[in-house]
C-alpha cells in the first residue's frame, strides 16, 4: 500500500514537471 502511494506521488511530481515545461514553452511563445 505504501509503495502504491509512493508510485502515485512520483507520477504526480513528473506530471507537475511536464506542466511546468508546457507553461514555460507557452510563456516563451507569448
Amino acid at each position: 500500500m505504501i509503495d502504491l502511494k509512493r508510485n502515485l506521488f512520483k507520477i504526480d511530481v513528473r506530471a507537475q514537471k511536464d506542466e511546468e515545461k508546457v507553461f514555460m514553452r507557452t510563456a516563451c511563445i507569448f
